[in-house]
């Protein structure tokens, strides 16, 4: 799919966009699970910390 824009005045109303969001996770249990998440050592890692069992998520908004 495409879009044509050409012949369309583009006003520059928005030049950015920011908005909040809140995410609630609930955690089970389970040694066995599909989904494992641990903390990186690259890049990203700068992002996660893990404490006593916890990983935590730490995204700059």
């Amino acid at each position: 799919m495409s879009i044509v824009t050409a012949g369309i005045p583009m006003t520059g109303a928005f030049s950015s966009v920011s908005a909040e969001r809140t995410v609630s996770v609930g955690v089970a249990e389970d040694d066995e699970a599909f989904l494992s998440l641990e903390p990186s050592n690259g890049p990203n890692g700068a992002y996660a910390e893990q404490s006593g069992g916890t990983l935590e998520l730490n995204l700059p908004c």
